[in-house]
């Protein structure tokens, strides 16, 4: 699969999809397990995380990358994540942010922290309302992620019934896409829940069911113990790792192959080409699926594009589209970390990693259990990161009301955010892990602390991906301009002051002393403090209702600086940069079937296409749209009209 490529040789084939991420790599499966069985190539500018070539599992990361518990080393891996970089952002003090993609096969599916959360479905009605199409909307979109998945409902320990009573018929049971309950929740879940309910938030018994505002268990995208990926899922070949389903012949993949830009015969894609020079033609369609920061970045290389951008440059103009890298949306993170009282000795992730030989033991019981998909991944590592708690809440319309941020809203935002059924904000529970690459310095101990990612819903913010020179090898500019509308800023503000009324509950301040505040390019609390600091918070929190905050200035000033000078971080979930519409829409990139507007012969499917803020996490959208528009392309072409003016046209450029 791992080939390297000479120049100036070319080939054609009926598609040829770019990234073989979330998105992609479900695509391309769709396309070639048609009943006609078409050529289909998929190029990825990463590596084959699918690979199983060494003699000892222990060594193969890609087979760790699997492991549950191994989540945190995962993002930190450079070979499968770009970490790419945002310009400084006004707003947060001009601070450079770090931004996670996935990189290699699988993309983001490969490297994210396996929730499986479909979203509202409010929020789908207004996707397809927007593009003109129900594919998108809460009953056939639902149906159809319904049949990508396959839920399953047991294993749950009896001792959580309480906290989950999913509803079957929001769930699909036969897709290729797995996802579960945690079969042995770590510590905390249900006091988190329990804590939830007693600051006002009700209890989700099914947090798919698509009426998600609520606090309850996360579905998690694992299967026998592993994280599910696309390339899991649907681009094995024998002997590879994963336990999805096997790539048909007719798709063949090629990892480490950078493309470069698509060719066009005056306004018809034909084909792309990769560094090196290497030309690939399609038959019929290409199909970019390279993420929302790289699929804009291709197509203003390719000359599709705002036109002075273009030619500034000094690249061709193919079509002058003048939103494509715009209306960039994003939720945005905050990481808090709730401090376990030490006497309580919760085993989290990092007083596991504390012993290397444990650690080890650990992983080796993993891949003796689990043998590479031929039985059940079994063990501690199998446990952290195979679980989380989520609380997606919504503020009354009496608390707005006091905030002169929502006074200065217009009246289309006021009753879109009033919409009793589309959360304000997510607070998603895990368990506290070691920082990557990180030891124990000595005569320290392990921390018990849990995490708290505080992900920020509807932001008003918009954002922009462009390009810094014509040079494929740079990277983009990519500007999420947090913080630039003053309503997200008061919805971070009240996020935090709710989460730490959360944690000043009974039900969580039985086993939590206090909540330390991080920068986010600082480490958690994952080492104890000095017997002294220890001293000075147990007093802190005696005179604070048994429950101390360290790190910041609880007012609303002081919780915007600390937002603005450290706190906010980028938020995993961007969409929108080449955004989805109907006839008329002048925002639109392209059409409800991914078709690029103003060119024939190409399409976008990833979450780049997505034009509203989802209350999800953004994997379901991506495989969505990656079956509607698959199902675009093979009703298209089922009669084949185009294939010999293509035909004609790839000739000339060979």
């Amino acid at each position: 699969m791992n080939i390297h490529l000479s120049a100036a040789y070319s080939e054609s084939y009926d598609f040829i999809v770019v990234g073989a991420g979330t998105a992609g790599g479900y695509l391309a499966h769709k396309l070639a397990t048609s009943p006609y069985s078409p050529s289909v190539l998929l190029l990825e500018n990463g590596p084959n995380t699918l690979s199983n070539n060494t003699n000892n599992p222990a060594d193969n990361p890609n087979l760790k990358s699997l492991i549950p518990g191994n989540f945190a080393e995962n993002v930190a891996r450079p070979d499968t994540n770009y970490m790419y970089k945002t310009v400084p952002q006004k707003h947060l003090d001009d601070r450079v942010l770090v931004y996670h993609r996935g990189r290699g096969l699988g993309g983001t599916s490969n490297l994210n922290y396996m929730a499986w959360i479909k979203g509202y479905k409010g929020d789908f009605d207004e996707w397809a309302e927007i593009v003109g199409d129900q594919n998108y909307g809460s009953n056939e979109g639902w149906e159809r992620i319904k049949r990508l998945e396959s839920f399953d409902p047991k294993g749950l320990p009896k001792a959580y019934e309480k906290y989950a009573s999913p509803d079957m018929s929001s769930h699909g049971t036969m897709g290729p896409i797995h996802n579960t309950l945690p079969t042995n929740p770590l510590p905390g879940m249900g006091s988190f829940i329990d804590g939830c309910v007693e600051a006002g938030i009700p209890r989700a018994l099914d947090t798919n069911c698509g009426q998600n505002i609520g606090a309850g268990l996360v579905n998690m995208a694992i299967y026998k113990g592993a994280r599910v990926s696309s390339a899991t899922q649907c681009l094995n070949e024998e002997g590879d790792i994963g336990t999805g389903l096997i790539r048909p012949r007719n798709l063949e993949v090629r990892t480490d192959t950078k493309v470069e830009k698509i060719l066009f015969d005056h306004k018809t894609a034909i084909g792309v080409q990769v560094e090196g020079g290497r030309k690939f033609f399609a038959k019929k369609e290409v199909i970019i699926s390279a993420g929302f920061i790289d699929s804009p970045k291709l197509l203003l290389l390719s000359g599709i594009g705002p036109k002075a951008d273009l030619q500034e440059l000094g690249i061709k103009v193919v079509h002058d589209s003048p939103n494509v890298g715009k209306n960039m949306l994003d939720h945005s993170t905050v990481l808090l970390d709730p401090i376990f009282k030490q006497d309580l000795q919760v085993p989290t992730g990092n007083l596991l990693f504390s012993e290397p030989a444990r650690v080890d033991a650990e992983k080796k019981l993993w891949l003796d259990t689990y043998q590479n998909g031929k039985g059940e991944a079994r063990g501690e590592m199998a446990r952290f990161g195979a679980s989380a708690g989520v609380a997606f809440i919504k503020f009354t319309e009496e608390e707005r009301e006091q905030w002169p941020e929502w006074q200065a809203l217009s009246d289309e935002d006021r009753s879109r955010f009033l919409d009793k059924g589309r959360p304000d904000t997510e607070i998603f529970y895990l368990i506290g892990y070691k920082p990557p690459g990180k030891d124990f310095p000595e005569g320290t101990s392990p921390n018990s602390y849990a995490r708290l990612f505080l992900l920020h819903q509807n932001h008003l913010a918009r954002g922009t991906i462009s390009l810094n020179s014509s040079n494929p090898s740079d990277a983009p500019v990519i500007d999420p301009q947090y913080f630039s509308h003053p309503y997200d800023v008061r919805i971070s503000i009240e996020t935090i002051k709710k989460a730490v009324e959360i944690f000043k509950t009974k039900a969580l301040s039985a086993h939590f002393v206090g909540m330390e505040f991080k920068g986010c390019a600082e480490d958690p609390a994952w080492i104890q403090d000095s017997p002294e600091k220890a001293e000075e918070n147990r007093l802190k929190a005696e005179q604070n209702g048994g429950f101390y905050v360290n790190g910041i200035d609880m007012t609303d000033k002081g919780i915007e600086h600390w937002l603005k000078s450290k706190g906010l971080d980028q938020g995993y979930h961007g969409m929108g940069t080449l955004r989805m519409g109907k006839a008329g829409d002048k925002m639109r990139v392209v059409d409800s079937k991914g078709r690029v507007v103003g060119v024939d012969g190409l399409r976008i499917a990833d979450t780049s296409v997505i034009p509203v803020v989802m209350n999800n996490h953004p994997q379901v959208s991506a495989y969505l749209i990656a079956d509607v528009v698959a199902d675009g392309i093979l009703r298209d072409h089922a009669a084949s009209g185009k294939r010999q003016k293509r035909q004609k046209i790839i000739r000339r450029f060979d």
